[in-house]
């Protein structure tokens, strides 16, 4: 298949699947992780010229990246709209840090919790990454702007071709 139909096609039929409700349903466990992961790695085998090729070399020549990097970029797109008022949820558990002098005005706070699914909650797992924002991207003016920041902020992000794990 060449690589142009390949990837209209699974970025239309293969990839919504796999990252459906992906803000809410985020796997805990790593063999769902590599599962999940290897759904595109079977994908790309099937583009013509790729198939010896590593997994990595293959998402960079298609451009595609992890689905691991898809999610967490899903992730802070869902953070950013709960925190401009894009949209209205309710959570209780994102506490806002109190302003400091360094980085952004939306510095989270994480929860101390005692279990693996509370540390992989969607309010615990974002907040790494949030804070690592540079102050630009995270008060972004609009979506496409965030989304265009986040994207040069995280271009050279270990996850982004690579899934280890």
């Amino acid at each position: 298949m060449e690589p142009d139909i390949f990837i209209l096609l699974y970025k239309s039929y293969v990839r919504p699947h796999l990252e459906y409700a992906s803000v809410i349903w985020n796997p805990t466990y790593i063999k769902d992780i590599v599962n999940i992961e290897n759904v595109q790695r079977r994908a790309t085998k099937m583009v013509t010229g790729l198939k010896d090729k590593s997994n990595q070399e293959r998402l960079l020549i298609l451009g595609l990246p992890t689905v691991v990097y898809r999610r967490e970029r899903a992730d802070m797109l869902q953070i950013f709209k709960i925190l401009h008022k894009y949209e209205s949820v309710n959570l209780e558990n994102i506490e806002i840090a109190p302003n400091s002098n360094r980085g952004h005005k939306y510095k989270l706070r994480k929860q101390h919790v005692k279990t693996r699914f509370g540390v992989n909650r969607f309010t615990n797992r974002i907040v790494n990454n949030w804070i690592s924002l540079s102050s630009d991207t995270a008060e972004s003016d609009s979506i496409n702007t965030f989304k265009s920041s986040l994207n040069d902020y995280w271009k050279n992000k270990d996850s982004k071709f690579t899934y280890q794990h």
